[in-house]
């Protein structure tokens, strides 16, 4: 039979007559321009292929752990994997890309690595955030957006939506979490304040009125409130000083009473 040249490294081995021309003496035998023997690399597959999770940390990048199968023996070979998520954003079953797949080891040159055709998916975990609101004093119906400091985001991250109050109403109200979100973010630690609600200063303007003398009074004196929020309305009702002679006569609050609002003056 023809035999080859000794080896067991990759590449291109000369084949010889070997035993041919000993075993057939009746002829002369020659052996025609060949290519040789050749020794192909050995084809492997990913398996048991694993993304490992990782907090939110505004980057793609994801670490992939995978096996070998079809490795000949014992040999020295593994194989190191980069990926990308295909977004940087927390969430579970993210799809992630195998970008770079390099095999290793000692005997790694005997080896190449067959594609990884299978889409494989990791998650993101929400990354913790401490959010500290600020202590105030506003009046009430004041909107304006409540202080805070927030420790633990990112750089150029931030929180949408805003701190609220328990109740709106005059008094010491804890300002509560309200709509503060961010998708990346959990507020692992919110460490609440008090927001001291004040009176909201309030003018009532009494409308010019009057009556024929012996004939009774209107039953309200009409007035218009000024700087009144929400969908508020006074209570009670105005009164006049009490004269039996013709005359002009004011207006006095008598039964006005709001625990919302300081009346700073009436006309």
């Amino acid at each position: 039979s023809l035999s080859r040249e000794s080896g067991e490294a990759l590449g291109f081995y000369s084949i010889s007559l070997g035993d041919l021309p000993l075993r057939n003496p009746n002829y002369q035998i020659s052996l025609a321009e060949n290519d040789g023997f050749e020794i192909k690399p050995r084809t492997l597959a990913l398996e048991n292929v694993v993304v490992g999770e990782k907090e939110y940390d505004g980057t793609t990048t994801a670490e992939i752990t995978a096996q070998l199968k079809n490795i000949f023996g014992d040999e020295d070979v593994y194989v190191s994997l980069q990926g990308q998520f295909v977004s940087e954003n927390a969430g579970e079953n993210v799809e992630v890309e195998i970008t770079e797949a390099k095999l290793l080891g000692e005997d790694c040159a005997n080896y190449v690595l067959e594609n990884y055709e299978e889409e494989i998916f990791g998650n993101i975990e929400q990354k913790s955030a401490t959010v500290t609101a600020i202590a105030c004093t506003r009046e009430y119906g004041d909107e304006t957006s409540f202080e805070y400091t927030a420790e633990g985001l990112l750089d150029d991250d931030v929180f949408e939506g805003a701190l609220a109050l328990s109740n709106r109403n005059v008094g010491q109200r804890e300002i509560e979490i309200g709509t503060l979100f961010n998708p990346n973010y959990v507020i692992s630690n919110y460490i609440g304040a008090l927001c001291t609600v004040t009176p909201r200063a309030l003018t009532v303007v009494a409308t010019k009125q009057s009556k024929v003398y012996g004939e009774d009074d209107p039953t309200d004196f009409a007035f218009t409130a000024e700087n009144l929020v929400y969908d508020d309305t006074l209570d009670g009702a105005l009164a006049r000083e009490r004269r039996r002679c013709w005359k002009l006569c004011n207006f006095a609050w008598h039964t006005f009473q709001s625990k919302l609002y300081n009346f700073l003056c009436w006309q």
